[in-house]
């Protein structure tokens, strides 16, 4: 991972320059490769501890040995734009939320009154007793933004639909949303988000993951639509003249979306979704970033790290980008669908995809998130979202950049979190940019 236990200065001795060497190359091999390369080097990557040792350097550049200048100890710097009476009330929803009780009984709960026709009236009492706001900035994108307006760090508006549908007038209106909240975002948030399952028949999807694997993502840069659909249409099996449509209407979609995401300057996310639509997923992402990221990262990737193949499918993803000269934006979380993941993998009988240790979800993140800072800090073509809520990940990132400044960091490195949460780095950096 970034921050390994060598004391910064031994980096600076003549008997340590091997060491020194191979960090730098470290972080220049695939990322499924430093951990192999940080063991031949002896040197032990972080596993969760406090860090007060410094990242490697460029080499030829000096390491930066001043101390971090923010401190995290102090409470009331981090906590000081949030007002008392907002605090009470999200530790009271902390707290409420964290018994067993609610999450095993809530989805039962909702299922009442959805049979009852009482939706209205469960919605209303979540959105007055304050547990709606927590969670949810608005329930209109005007709304969202005057909420978040008020706060102080940039927002992601996020319309994350994902119910599979065959009517092309509901996807249809799922998409005007998508591009209502694009044209709402301009000069008043950086981001939105979107997940690919809102804008299609699900079918189709699964059908392109049977098929990608036959298509490597560097056959698919530069192509047409047209063209990517005769592609998956050769593999194997013609495609129904159904699964034909349904492709050629989302990739137009697709297209609409994205147009409008350059042409307003307000980045877009693809949200992850499980790993029998991710693939598919991924290879969308690469086909359409291939065409509108020339210039800047307009559309990002999101990279579950807890997935034992994330870091593989990352590095093939960095290495078609530089090699197409385009740029890859990676949103970078752990992940959200280990229960569901886990009960699939057993009832299907295949190998469970997640890591088998919280360790092993955690030196995954750590070591995507250094290779990938390490990218954007020499500029190269490499936009990253640290989407974490973990402090150690957060204040590993945040003591990588004291340490190696960079002009680069201002339009391609940021952090995110929910809404609901406090962290560290509102008291040091604005959510958002660095």
């Amino acid at each position: 991972s970034l921050i390994c236990q060598i004391p910064a200065r031994t980096l600076l001795q003549s008997r340590s320059n091997r060491k020194r060497n191979m960090l730098t190359r470290v972080f220049r091999k695939p990322i499924s490769q430093n951990r192999k390369l940080l063991r031949n080097a002896r040197i032990a990557p972080m596993i969760r501890t406090n860090i007060n040792f410094k990242p490697a350097v460029p080499a030829g550049e000096e390491p930066n040995l001043e101390e971090p200048k923010f401190d995290l100890s102090d409470s009331s710097k981090i906590y000081q734009r949030v007002k008392t009476s907002q605090l009470l009330s999200d530790l009271f929803i902390l707290k409420f939320s964290s018994y067993n009780w609610v999450s095993d009984y809530s989805p039962s709960i909702v299922n009442i009154f959805e049979k009852m026709r009482l939706m209205r009236l469960l919605y209303n009492v979540c959105k007055f007793s304050g547990i709606y706001g927590h969670f949810v900035a608005g329930d209109t994108v005007s709304t969202a933004l005057d909420i978040t307006s008020q706060r102080p760090f940039k927002s992601i508006l996020c319309y994350s639909v994902e119910k599979s549908t065959t009517d092309d007038k509901e996807l249809d209106k799922t998409l005007q949303l998508l591009i209502d909240t694009i044209e709402m975002s301009d000069g008043r948030a950086d981001f939105t988000a979107f997940k690919i399952g809102g804008l299609t028949d699900h079918a189709i999807v699964l059908e392109l993951q049977k098929r990608i694997k036959n298509i490597p993502v560097a056959d698919i840069v530069g192509k047409s639509n047209e063209e990517y659909i005769s592609m998956v249409n050769n593999t194997g099996e013609p495609l129904s003249d159904y699964l034909k449509s349904t492709l050629a209407k989302l990739l137009e979609r697709l297209d609409i979306l994205f147009t409008n995401t350059v042409k307003k300057q307000v980045a877009i996310f693809i949200d992850a979704e499980q790993t029998w639509y991710q693939e598919a997923i991924h290879h969308l992402y690469m086909f359409f970033a291939s065409r509108y990221n020339t210039e800047n990262s307009w559309i990002y990737n999101t990279y579950q790290l807890y997935m034992k193949s994330t870091s593989e499918t990352l590095d093939g993803h960095l290495q078609v980008a530089k090699d197409y000269n385009f740029f890859l934006g990676a949103k970078c979380v752990r992940g959200a669908y280990m229960e569901e993941e886990r009960k699939e993998a057993l009832e299907q009988s295949y190998p469970d995809p997640i890591h088998d240790t919280l360790e092993d979800t955690h030196n995954s993140y750590d070591t995507a998130i250094t290779s990938l800072l390490l990218k954007v800090s020499y500029g190269e073509k490499v936009s990253l979202i640290i989407a974490s809520h973990n402090d150690q990940s957060i204040m590993a990132a945040m003591e990588f950049v004291e340490a190696n400044p960079s002009p680069f960091y201002k339009k391609h490195l940021f952090f995110a979190q929910l809404m609901v949460s406090v962290s560290k780095t509102q008291g040091i950096y604005s959510l958002g940019n660095v």
